[in-house]
């Protein structure tokens, strides 16, 4: 995870590249960095895309 204004990183190597992994990493970058930023984006990850409509991302 990298922080938008600050460019600080968080990294973390898993085992797993499942749904219950990100999210326990997620959860472990928001408590180094001691908050959750007002906006999370990601990239597109099938962990992440529930699909596609007209093209776009869901």
């Amino acid at each position: 995870m990298i922080l938008g204004h600050s460019r600080a990183k968080y990294v973390e190597l898993t085992k797993r590249c499942d749904f219950y992994s990100l999210l326990r990493c997620i959860v472990n970058a928001f408590e180094y960095f001691g908050g959750v930023p007002q906006i999370v984006l990601a990239d597109i990850m099938k962990t992440v895309l529930d699909g596609s409509e007209a093209g776009k991302p869901l």
